[in-house]
Parts: structure tokens; C-alpha cells; sequence
């Protein structure tokens, strides 16, 4: 976001005002003059905050590339966890806890993004069309893994198949997560990940949906 010159100057007369009216004084005349020393200490402290300002739009910028989604792609897994407040405090499974870029389903059973650590609850998986080709569902002793193969030892597989189909509108900036429509809240585009906003519910039950896609 780049400020206009037509902004720019009406912030900095908005600066200029704020910062030098107090140290206005009177001459012998009574006509208004600047304080010598209080404004060049003014002036500085001025353009220190002109500085922060630009820093602070430049990166305003910078992350709004993070929001970028290839136009051709699609949701391939939805990770249901718990967020990363109570994932640190939480012992998921005893197996090591690793970049997401380094997760194995077979394996681990939470992953780091970033600074955050996230403790999977079930994890649901996605053919090219949405619709759903495999459930985990994550223990103490690591994931359960179900898919069409063994459905018959999960009785709600029906009900799963039916209520996870999964898509993008057209923008990117929304999912259809089955019968609702989701914001997209943020974008990790090294481990193409989504952070979609959460309901009331799953912030009370602190837990958060991370969708993947490819």
C-alpha cells in the first residue's frame, strides 16, 4: 500500500501541527515563532515517525503476497487441531514434533508452523475433486487411518463421505467447507497451508481448522 503524494502531505501538515504548535512562543512583537532547539528536537522526532510509518506500510505491502493462491489450486487435506495455545501444554503422542514440511501421517501426530506448535485431532484427505478419500483419527498411540478400503470399520464413514466436500470460490479469498463458506484468515505459502477464521465455538474449545492445498 503506497501512500499518494496528496496523503502524504496531509499527514505530514497533520505531523507538523500536532508536534510544533506547543512549542510556539512570542517575540518581543508578540508575533508567534519556533523555539529553536525544541524544533529541530521536534523536526527529528518527526521524521522518526514518518520513518516507522513507511516501514510499517511497506510491510503491510509485503504480506499481502502471502494471500496469493495459485488460480488452478485445490484442497487436498483438512487438519482439525487443537490451536496453539493448548497444543504446547498438550501431550498429543510420544513422537517427535517437526516442521510441517517434515510431517509424516504415518508417523507424527502434531507439526510446527512457524513458531507454533499444533496437536492433531483427525485429519481428513481430498482427491482432486474434494471429495473425501481418507479420515485419521489421531490417539494417544498415534493415527487411525480409515479410507474407502476399510470404511466398514468406521460407522459414520457414510456421513464423513457426505459432509466433506471441499472447494475454493472462484477470488481464492473463500472455502466451501460442505454447506459453509469460510474467510480465509491467512496464507503459509512455503507449507501451503490455510488458516481460515474461526467460529465463537472453536475459540471457546480452543481449536482451530488448517486447511492444505496443492
Amino acid at each position: 500500500m503506497l501512500l499518494s503524494k496528496q496523503n502524504s502531505f496531509v499527514s505530514f501538515s497533520l505531523i507538523d501541527v500536532i508536534l510544533l504548535y506547543p512549542i510556539q512562543v512570542k517575540n518581543n512583537y508578540g508575533f508567534k515563532m519556533m523555539n529553536t532547539n525544541k524544533l529541530k528536537k521536534m523536526t527529528l522526532l518527526k521524521n522518526t515517525l514518518v520513518i516507522f510509518a513507511l516501514l510499517f506500510l511497506f510491510s503491510c505491502t509485503a504480506n499481502q503476497g502471502d494471500y496469493t493462491i495459485p488460480t488452478d489450486a485445490y484442497i487436498v487435506a483438512k487438519f482439525v487441531v487443537l490451536d496453539e495455545k493448548l497444543s504446547p501444554k498438550n501431550q498429543n503422542c510420544v513422537a517427535e514434533i517437526n516442521n510441517f514440511k517434515k510431517f509424516d501421517f504415518h508417523k507424527h501426530c502434531s507439526f510446527l508452523l512457524e513458531e507454533m506448535e499444533f496437536d492433531i485431532d483427525e485429519q481428513y484427505i481430498f482427491d482432486k475433486s474434494g471429495e473425501l478419500i481418507g479420515y485419521l483419527d489421531y490417539k494417544s498411540e498415534g493415527a487411525i487411518i480409515y479410507s474407502w478400503e476399510n470404511s466398514e470399520n468406521l460407522s459414520d464413514w457414510d456421513s464423513l463421505y457426505q459432509n466433506n466436500k471441499h472447494s475454493f470460490l472462484e477470488d481464492k479469498k473463500y472455502i466451501i467447507d460442505s454447506s459453509d463458506t469460510l474467510e480465509i484468515e491467512r496464507i503459509f505459502s512455503d507449507e501451503k497451508l490455510i488458516f481460515t477464521k474461526r467460529t465463537q465455538k472453536q475459540i471457546e474449545d480452543s481449536r482451530r481448522v488448517i486447511y492444505q492445498y496443492e
